[in-house]
């Protein structure tokens, strides 16, 4: 769509009123219900001190008025805003080009969970969701998304970046390093309760090997690393099957298990509810988890994670477990 005296460029000092107007329309017309964590003349100081001066910042104009703004820091697209009267005209899309051409090796970029026409855009711009957060590193204390775009991978290669996080527990996909952690930090519970059997070297690595195509190929299979503290200490294992024998359309299994020494202190629950929240983005209904009647410590990881119990089913081996479900738009 061609429009009458559009003009993209650098923007300059005296644009800084201009930009942080559009800035401030688009949110409150997109975000209505999300808490800003500045005021009005305080955003707009912050475009006239910092933003324009300082940064890489681009503004659309039509006709000489500013209906749309960008920000490129390093590879991050730090703000794309646009006046809400110009939305559907191609102008958003013009300028994530403009940012492509300006960054060709890629770019990353945050958005709010609930901004589900900007992550359909995105989306549509061959961006990948990667990391979800609960919110606790943005100012409104808003959860979060964060997307990349790199030039000629699929969703499937860059799924090995998705990084999930509440400030405590990260989760983010096994990798062949994590092998000897997990060797070590087994117990019988764990073999009791989750693997079936002892592990060998050859079967953790050949589970690991099958978890990583799984990634690759956009499999049913999202095995992910509990990881702990700034070094991300593996602390044990949680994984999602999007189909299995038994499930309906829509339910998503959940299994996890802990190291030893790791045990008991609420790390079990906040990687069930990441994992849910990550669930409920991949399309996912309903989240269960299968738990014999006996292992008592994770039914209570399931309640305490809002799940609640049907009654027993027959599990795998034939024995009966009992569900524990909870949907996934409480978790979202």
């Amino acid at each position: 769509m061609e429009i009458e005296n559009f003009v993209v460029r650098r923007a300059v000092d005296t644009d800084a009123a201009a930009v942080a107007d559009v800035w401030l329309r688009s949110f409150a017309a997109a975000l209505p219900n999300v808490r800003r964590a500045h005021t009005d003349d305080q955003v707009r100081s912050w475009f006239r001190k910092v933003v324009v001066p300082g940064q890489e910042t681009w503004v659309a104009t039509v006709g000489g008025s500013a209906v749309g703004m960008m920000v490129l820091d390093g590879e991050h697209l730090d703000q794309l805003y646009l006046d809400p009267a110009w939305h559907g005209q191609g102008i958003g899309s013009r300028l994530v080009d403009l940012a492509k051409q300006h960054r060709p090796a890629g770019l990353a970029l945050w958005t709010f969970q609930v901004n589900e026409p900007a992550r359909r855009f995105y989306e549509s711009h061959g961006f990948v969701a990667v990391e979800r957060t609960d919110g606790h590193r943005n100012e409104e204390r808003e959860p979060d998304v964060r997307y990349v775009w790199r030039p000629g991978k699929d969703e499937s290669l860059s799924m090995h970046e998705v990084k999930l996080s509440d400030g405590v527990v990260t989760l983010s996909p096994l990798h062949p390093d994590d092998v000897e952690a997990h060797l070590a930090g087994e117990d019988h519970l764990l073999v009791r309760w989750l693997n079936g059997g002892p592990g060998t070297r050859a079967g953790v690595d050949a589970y690991v090997r099958h978890c990583r195509e799984q990634w690759e190929v956009a499999g049913p299979l999202r095995a992910f690393g509990i990881r702990v503290g700034e070094a991300e200490t593996l602390a044990g294992t949680i994984d999602l099957r999007f189909a299995a024998e038994g499930l309906a359309a829509g339910q998503v299994n959940v299994a996890y298990g802990l190291y030893p020494s790791w045990r008991g202190s609420g790390l079990a629950t906040r990687a069930v509810l990441l994992a849910c929240r990550y669930a409920a983005g991949e399309g996912g209904r309903e989240a269960v988890i299968q738990v014999d009647p006996e292992n008592l410590a994770s039914a209570a990881v399931a309640r305490r994670a809002g799940f609640t119990a049907r009654k027993p089913l027959p599990g795998g081996s034939g024995t009966k477990s009992v569900w524990y479900v909870r949907g996934l738009h409480e978790a979202s």
